[in-house]
Formats: C-alpha cells, sequence, structure tokens
C-alpha cells in the first residue's frame, strides 16, 4: 500500500489500498471525500515545489480525479452527511 503525495489520512483511518496522491481519505475502510486540489491546481502547486522530472503527471491526476471523485460524487455526498 502507499499513500500518495500529499494525501491526507484522517485519524483512526483504515487504509486497505493505496491512496491517490492529494487524496483525503477517513473511516473504517478508509474512502476519499475529497481530493486537496483540482489536476491543474495540484500542477501549478508542483511547480512551485518540485523540479519538472519529479512532478505528477497531469493525465495520472485527472485519471485519478475522474476514478475516485467525479464519478462518485453522490455517494461521497451521501457518506459525509452528519
Amino acid at each position: 500500500m502507499i499513500v500518495g503525495r500529499g494525501a491526507i489520512v484522517g485519524a483512526g483511518a483504515v487504509c486497505r489500498k493505496s491512496v491517490p496522491p492529494y487524496a483525503v481519505v477517513i473511516g473504517n475502510p478508509a474512502r476519499i471525500i475529497k481530493f486537496k486540489f483540482t489536476p491543474d491546481e495540484v500542477i501549478e502547486h508542483e511547480k512551485v515545489l518540485y523540479p519538472e522530472e519529479e512532478r505528477l503527471p497531469l493525465d495520472l491526476l485527472k485519471e485519478n480525479y475522474d476514478k475516485y471523485f467525479v464519478k462518485r460524487i453522490d455517494e461521497i455526498k451521501n457518506y459525509t452527511k452528519y
């Protein structure tokens, strides 16, 4: 299991799978509830912090964002209701 760069894991979260970069996960089992940034914001963020050869590729960021967030937006909204 790998926790991606910039990811936030909530206290007591039980991660059974890898966590994508810049994702926020909580719960048991851990679930992605949001991303800290959009893929375009990550690119700008990484331009400041990392040399070009260490930056995450935009296609990977967009793939993760779509897979874990955009396609599950209704599920995430229900999961985070109080």
